[in-house]
């Protein structure tokens, strides 16, 4: 199978042309039509933001705005609801990892001189690409890559339970506290639960997978594989435009923006009162 690498690089154009447009779209819905959703609607722009920028944050971010549904929630009946402290720490805590993992992935880079020395051993035929400024060779063999693998596997495996968990207590919440919900606020809750665990789906299909099986490849130097990387490659650049498809199409706001249902601010049906004067001898 033969993989036309100037048809990728036009791919990745188009992508990254759809990825500005549709980020900017969402961005414009959070801020201006996600209705009455509080400073959820923060996380959800940090969130959305990372996507745009930082892919080892994401799930860090998607992770907080867990929290935060978790303990919108939690509100309602005031028994797991968690202190202001808990609550920084908790998020503090969650982005240790990704730092970590920058910081390993940053110790790990060769200097130029090792680059060219590696390439001519083992990869003659990218001497000429490895000789650009730009271009990065890394080895499996050193301990800062192994640190970082080890450290996004742990990370990755740890930030799942924790989706998990919360996601068992919010359910758990709501079917308990269905009977003295409105089924406005209830529809509410779970469509933002929902749209969250769409976007850990995106985040594991578009990004974990991919990354996974690139990571395999690199560490087991599988042969006539190029081919199928490279496709997973192009899945993975198009994370930012499903992520912000799933989010226009699980939050009920967005869809009637989309499909030009908004609701109005004012019925044209609705009558002004205008209370009645008593005039005074």
């Amino acid at each position: 199978m033969i993989f036309d690498e100037a048809l990728q690089v036009r791919f990745y154009f188009f992508t990254g042309i759809v990825c500005i447009c549709n980020n900017s779209l969402a961005i414009y819905l959070l801020i201006f039509k996600s209705g009455n959703v509080g400073t959820y609607r923060n996380y959800m722009l940090y969130f959305q933001n990372l996507i745009f920028t930082l892919i080892i944050l994401q799930i860090t971010s998607l992770l907080c705005s867990f929290i935060k549904k978790h303990q919108s929630v939690a509100a309602i009946d005031q028994k797991r609801i968690m202190g202001s402290a808990r609550k920084y720490i908790i998020k503090v805590l969650l982005h240790i990892p990704p730092f970590l993992v920058s910081v390993s992935f940053g110790f790990s880079n060769l200097s130029k001189e090792e680059e060219l020395k590696i390439a001519k051993q083992l990869y003659p035929d990218l001497v000429p690409f490895i000789s650009l400024p730009n271009a990065e060779l890394y080895s499996t063999s050193s301990v800062s890559i192994q640190v970082t693998l080890v450290v996004m596997i742990v990370t990755f495996v740890s930030f799942c339970s924790l989706f998990l968990f919360y996601y068992i207590q919010i359910l758990q919440m709501l079917h308990g506290h269905r009977q003295f919900m409105a089924a406005k606020t209830y529809s509410k809750h779970l469509s933002a639960v929902l749209s969250l665990v769409a976007q850990l789906i995106v985040l594991v299909i578009w990004l974990a997978i991919p990354l996974a099986f690139l990571l395999g490849d690199v560490i087991l130097h599988i042969e006539g594989y190029e081919v199928y990387l490279n496709i997973l490659i192009c899945l993975f650049s198009t994370h930012s435009i499903m992520s912000t498809i799933v989010m226009i199409f699980t939050f009920p706001a967005f869809r009637r923006v989309i499909s030009c249902r908004e609701k109005p601010m004012f019925s044209p049906a609705t009558t002004m009162v205008q209370p009645r004067k008593t005039l005074r001898n």
